[in-house]
């Protein structure tokens, strides 16, 4: 009897723990990744007793001694696969584990809902392991996806062209890719830093054209290039492409020249021709375009002088200083048509002075016995020359008298005519002369420019004197200096003076891109409208991640905003031969005893299953499955609790007989 007692109790308790099994699954309905358990229930240990009392010999008693949970087993079915839009978020179709790393140790879990970590690994949040990934060696490793946040930039080295070029162009035209901009294109140096290019071809002789390039500043920073074209309309070979070093640059405006330039030394000259003087520029953070044919360099440090032609060079080098106009276009520093100033023919002789008022007609001054005076002249054909000249006293006022330098009598008109206190009357008087050579008129100025005359007649002196003219000789440069802005200042031995070119002070606002190739093989010079066109430009500017996705097979690709692709190791899928040599540690995660027992690869291999992205896999616990087993297990306890109170009734009136004797 009091084994009954005890074999009920025993029922009871494994119902409990079938009840405690049934609770936890329920419970993880929502556990992604979770398997459900399933309790095995024992028999515990019977003895056998014959009839007889032989053992094993006629009829056999076998009273069991009640029930006793063996164990639990894992349910390792597919789970529903739920698409989450998370793109670290994995799920397997199959029958594989994802592998998670605990420094030498291993994990198995179907959990996929992974993240990043702050240190950048991609892990299991709620166990804090890293996701194992597994190259093309077989070994697997952890990924910190801080070693590929940013795609590196990389230089361009090639453009390459395509298209047609139309053999009808007039001489001389430009096709520079119209308003579809079909000739631009970004280039980028070194640090991923972009510069916006242009270029255009200018129709020369027969099937040739002349190929530059500009930056966004509309300067050249290309030697010219001509490209010839077969009969057939092929490029030749020789001339399909334009290989030069780009210096990236942006012209200094006057108000930043003041921090990056200051002009050297004035730069003399002596009958027009050059000295020895040199100057140089200080710069700062700024440099010189140098360039010739062929080449095209930057400088901030030389020694420079005008060579014979009129061209600012570089001593050093040989290379001309580069000069810019208003709108950035660029061209050789050149004063090539500053070198002289024309003369000019003198129309007009200044005089001023005092003429003796009390001289008697028919006097002149200066006196007969006395030097005339001489005055000075440019002449039609930019000469200087000289006539001599006496003022006569007549009887209508004072009159010239003129002759040449060979004696020659010049033709003279006008008189002067004052009043009788020796003032000019300026709106009757006037004075000319006529060379002789030419019949050069020259005009007599007697007042200055406000009006007042610069010549009376007052008794008791004379002091008439040339005190100058209109005319100028042919000027030769004297000297050349640079202003604050960088342009030359043009001096002459005339006395005249012109605005030069302007230097082009440019700043660096990138790295040189050296052997930057213009590949125009792909054009062709045909008759009709023009197509030409950037096919293509390699190098990129830095990216950053613009998104990441895994394929089918746990292969991680990354997308960056500069274009560029990473691919990555893949997730690494473990199978495990029997399942049910796996160990629940907690947390949907699995261990084995040996690795021996699992082989390990990227899914679609081994019969792993395939990875499914931006998805979970749920719990497999099917929840009409759970009560179902809930009610069965409520109704064995109820069972066991029955026996239980019938045994103990049938104890208390056995207790209750023996005391009654």
């Amino acid at each position: 009897m009091m084994g009954s007692l005890y074999k009920s109790l025993s029922g009871l308790v494994g119902f409990t723990k079938a009840l405690d099994n049934l609770s936890n699954n329920v419970a993880n309905l929502n556990t992604p990744g979770f398997k459900a358990n399933d309790v095995f229930f024992r028999e515990l240990n019977s003895h056998t007793s014959s009839s007889n009392g032989d053992v094993g010999q006629g009829l056999q008693d076998d009273i069991g001694n009640g029930v006793d949970v063996h164990g639990t087993s894992t349910r390792f079915t597919q789970g529903k696969i739920q698409d989450t839009g998370v793109e670290t978020d994995l799920a397997i179709d199959g029958r594989g584990f994802f592998v998670l790393l605990d420094g030498n140790s291993e994990f198995y879990t179907r959990s996929g809902q992974f993240r990043f970590d702050e240190d950048g690994f991609l892990v299991d949040p709620a166990s804090g392991l890293k996701v194992a990934f597994v190259g093309e060696s077989g070994r697997l490793s952890a990924l910190n996806i801080d070693l590929y946040e940013s795609s590196p930039a990389e230089k361009s080295t090639e453009v390459t062209l395509a298209g047609e070029l139309n053999l009808s162009d007039p001489l001389d035209s430009v096709f520079d890719g119209g308003d579809d901009e079909l000739l631009e294109v970004t280039v980028f140096d070194s640090d991923g830093r972009g510069h916006g290019l242009s270029i255009n071809f200018t129709k020369i002789e027969g099937s040739a054209w002349e190929v530059r390039v500009f930056n966004e500043d509309g300067a050249q920073v290309s030697p010219p290039h001509i490209i010839e074209f077969t009969g057939l309309g092929n490029p030749l070979e020789s001339s399909s492409s334009l290989v030069f070093d780009y210096y990236p640059f942006s012209f200094l405006e006057q108000s930043e020249l003041s921090d990056g330039f200051s002009s050297g030394a004035s730069l003399e000259y002596s009958d027009g021709i050059s000295s020895d003087v040199l100057t140089s520029f200080d710069l700062e953070n700024a440099s010189l375009i140098l360039r010739s044919d062929t080449e095209y360099t930057l400088s901030d440090l030389g020694e420079y002088a005008f060579d014979d032609l009129g061209q600012l060079v570089d001593l050093e080098s040989g290379l001309v200083v580069a000069a810019r106009n208003e709108v950035g276009e660029i061209s050789d520093f050149s004063i090539a048509d500053k070198l002289e100033t024309p003369s000019v023919e003198t129309a007009r002789i200044t005089v001023a002075g005092n003429l003796d008022g009390s001289i008697e007609i028919g006097g002149s001054y200066p006196l007969p016995d006395d030097q005339p005076l001489v005055f000075d002249y440019v002449n039609q054909n930019g000469e200087e020359e000289t006539f001599f000249v006496r003022f006569v006293r007549e009887a209508s006022g004072w009159v010239l008298a003129a002759n040449s330098a060979g004696g020659d009598v010049l033709v003279t008109n006008g008189v002067l005519i004052f009043d009788t206190d020796g003032n000019l009357n300026v709106s009757t008087s006037a004075l000319s002369v006529e060379t002789s050579d030419t019949n050069q008129s020259i005009e007599f100025g007697l007042v200055d420019t406000n009006g007042q005359p610069t010549i009376n007649s007052s008794p008791g002196e004379f002091t008439v004197l040339q005190s100058g003219h209109d005319g100028k000789l042919l000027g030769q440069v004297s000297s050349i200096e640079f202003d604050e802005d960088g342009v030359a200042r043009v001096f002459y031995t005339n006395g005249d003076e012109e605005v030069g070119p302007r230097l082009a002070v440019v700043e660096h606002n990138g790295k040189m891109i050296d052997s930057l190739s213009i590949d125009m093989s792909g054009l062709s010079a045909v008759s009709g409208s023009a197509s030409a066109r950037v096919d293509d430009v390699d190098g990129r500017s830095p990216g950053q991640i613009q998104n990441m996705a895994f394929d089918d097979f746990g292969v991680l690709t990354i997308d960056y905003f500069n274009g560029d692709t990473a691919t990555l190791d893949a997730v690494a899928i473990a199978q495990v031969a029997d399942a049910s040599r796996l160990k629940s540690v907690g947390g949907t995660l699995f261990s084995l005893s040996s690795r021996s027992e699992r082989v390990v690869g990227r899914a679609g291999s081994a019969g792993g299953g395939f990875l499914v992205a931006s998805s979970l896999e749920l719990s497999n616990v099917e929840l009409s499955s759970e009560f179902a087993d809930i009610i069965v297990v409520q109704r064995g306890y109820q069972a066991s609790s029955q026996v239980l109170n019938v045994t103990n009734e049938m104890i208390e009136e056995l207790y209750n007989s023996v005391r009654g004797r």
